[in-house]
């Protein structure tokens, strides 16, 4: 099973949450070399990676496939 990480007005899902990930860590990949030396000094880590792959597990939650509880997501 996937979970859906966005639906469009119709509510069909535009994008899982495998995918919203993958493409989020791929825009990060290309501006890392940027600010990798920043950020590593201030967390010691790559934080904005891990940032990345939890900042949606709301979404893997029950409620949120429910239309009448998503606005609670917002």
């Amino acid at each position: 099973m996937s979970c859906c990480a966005y639906w469009d007005e119709g509510g069909s899902c535009v994008e899982t949450y495998e995918e919203h990930v993958e493409r989020v860590l791929e825009k990060w990949k290309a501006m890392r070399p940027y600010y990798r030396k920043w950020v590593e000094g201030k967390f010691g880590i790559d934080a904005v990676e891990l940032a990345i792959k939890f900042h949606d597990l709301g979404k893997l939650a029950g409620a949120y496939g429910d239309r009448s509880q998503r606005r609670l997501y917002r």
